[in-house]
């Protein structure tokens, strides 16, 4: 079975969904079809990123490091 992407605007989406209603983070994933490890994990990486979060394929941290290397 394959694994289910979800591009940044969809987490964004999620992320600030479950930040804007009393719903608790259990609900707003059944409410979105994803589970709720996955919108936790999600919470915790805007919380950390801000708007870098999700940057595409890969975790933030890499892509972060990457980028410094970079500059």
């Amino acid at each position: 079975m394959k694994r289910a992407v979800y591009d940044k605007q969809f987490k964004m989406a999620a992320v600030k969904l479950s930040q804007s209603t009393d719903k608790s983070v259990l609900e707003v994933a059944r409410e979105l079809g994803i589970s709720s490890s996955s919108l936790c994990r999600w919470i915790n990486e805007y919380d950390e990123y801000g708007e870098s979060a999700f940057p595409g394929h890969g975790n933030a941290l890499l892509n972060f490091t990457y980028e410094i290397k970079k500059l």
